[in-house]
């Protein structure tokens, strides 16, 4: 069995703090995140796109060779908080499919996307399905 840690699950050090939570006494980038899971020993990362303060080609090789040096697996993680918003986004779709280049140049073979999200629970869920359903065809034709 291998360890990972998601991203996300320093979300407050990352700027993202919900009501009634407390704010943490200080920021972190995403280098600190890859040190700390790097000082942990895990055998990978998640990525949550969000936190990544840049997609351009520079940046994405800076974090790139980071993972090398640690030697982490990694994924890389599109569509927080809402994503393809039960498939009724084609934005969200179109940046989703940018993001594949994004996840290569960090050397990620996985890419974990969000279809939907709490804010669309009340909604029926079959029509999601097929709409979600048919992003994912095409979008498995260009990864």
């Amino acid at each position: 069995m291998k360890t990972a840690i998601d991203s996300y699950c320093y979300h407050r050090f990352f700027g993202e703090v919900y009501p009634r939570q407390t704010a943490p006494p200080k920021r972190m980038s995403l280098e600190d995140f890859l040190r700390r899971a790097h000082e942990l020993g895990v055998d990978g990362v998640s990525l949550e796109s969000c936190f990544i303060s840049g997609l351009d080609a520079g940046y994405l090789a800076h974090i790139r060779g980071l993972l090398d040096e640690y030697n982490l697996e990694r994924v890389f993680a599109w569509g927080h908080p809402d994503g393809l918003e039960g498939g009724a986004n084609p934005g969200a779709y179109r940046e989703m499919i940018r993001c594949f280049e994004s996840a290569r140049l960090i050397g990620a073979t996985v890419m974990r996307v969000v279809g939907s999200s709490l804010m669309f629970r009340n909604q029926p869920h079959g029509p999601q399905i097929e709409r979600l359903t048919g992003m994912f065809r095409e979008a498995v034709k260009v990864a």
